[in-house]
């Protein structure tokens, strides 16, 4: 049973984590010449994508971005080939949204930077314990959302990320 105190503590904590978390986001990626919002697509076509194409409003889903902010980060990542918009075989009207092999490359660097610094941070916390917590708070936005279910991903990660 929780006290009455609780969900608004954790109304304020989680607002202050989100705020920490952009803020050590945004320091690595200043580190790389990238915005966060980059970095989130990158990162969502090297993990989460079996063909290695994903439509712009999938895309817009899976990171939570407006159609215009992401139009703007697409094209700031297609001038520094890191991504292609390809046909959509299935739509020969419609665009994917490609990851290069630079932009493949460059993403693995700034994803290595950015788990050796989160280590640092998590070093002193049971890991996996804060994993499932996270997953099961995801799970709880998406169910009242009723948006794309992410609680369940894991990371593809190579053996070069993880050296």
């Amino acid at each position: 049973m929780s006290s009455p105190e609780t969900l608004p503590t954790l109304v304020l904590l989680l607002a202050r984590l989100e705020r920490l978390n952009e803020s050590f986001m945004a320091g690595v990626c200043r580190r790389h010449d990238i915005s966060p919002s980059e970095l989130r697509v990158l990162a969502m076509l090297r993990h989460r994508t079996d063909a290695g194409r994903v439509s712009p409003s999938q895309l817009a889903e899976w990171i939570v971005q407006t159609s215009g902010g992401l139009t703007a980060t697409l094209h700031r990542l297609e001038e520094a080939d890191n991504v292609v918009r390809v046909e959509d075989p299935d739509d020969g009207r419609g665009r994917l949204v490609q990851l290069t092999d630079r932009g493949a490359a460059f993403y693995e660097a700034v994803f290595a930077d950015l788990v050796d610094r989160y280590g640092v941070v998590f070093a002193d916390l049971d890991q996996d314990e804060a994993l499932s917590s996270v997953r099961r708070m995801i799970e709880a936005f998406e169910r009242h959302d009723g948006t794309v279910r992410t609680g369940d991903w894991e990371a593809d990660v190579t053996e070069e990320a993880l050296a």
